[in-house]
């Protein structure tokens, strides 16, 4: 069995929809051992996909998804305080009909000059009154994030 040791897990998964959780855990070439959190009582998996080792976590089955990944994610922390990039997955995801953006994409902000390049949007919001608004930027991604972007990019990653 592989080690649990949280030191061994640097990337986490926060898939706040049971069904999108379940499809990651399939995902995963090994798949080491499912707990729950403690404070929280969310379930994760711990698991291994290519050489990275990742913590997937779901949401709580009785509270919206923002509210779930709020109580969730520092939990998660707590247990695994050598997580240094985190993936929110499927939550708030929205997409002209005409769009270029398909089911199962990845979306990644890059930033551009001064801009982070992950921008909050309110969906609600933008639905009733037809226009954006914006709710906050967040930081820029890690750098080993846009290395694999670049790499994914070059003419060796096509």
């Amino acid at each position: 069995m592989e080690s649990t040791d949280p030191e061994h897990y640097p990337v986490a998964l926060i898939l706040p929809l049971r069904g999108d959780y379940e499809t990651a855990v399939k995902l995963l070439d090994e798949c080491f051992t499912q707990r729950s959190l403690h404070s929280s009582g969310a379930e994760y998996t711990l698991g291994q996909t290519g050489p990275h080792h990742v913590v997937l976590v779901t949401g709580l089955s009785k509270t919206s998804a923002a509210d779930s990944v709020a109580s969730v994610v520092p939990d998660l922390l707590k247990e695994y305080p050598f997580i240094r990039a985190g993936f929110l997955v499927g939550v708030g995801a929205i997409a002209p009909s005409e769009g270029l953006a398909q089911a199962g994409d990845i979306v990644v902000g890059m930033p551009q000059d001064y801009e982070s390049g992950l921008v909050q949007f309110d969906a609600d919001k933008a639905r009733r009154e037809k226009t954006l608004h914006t709710m906050g930027h967040w930081q820029k991604p890690p750098p080993f994030v846009g290395q694999a972007i670049d790499d994914t990019l070059s003419t060796q990653g096509r």
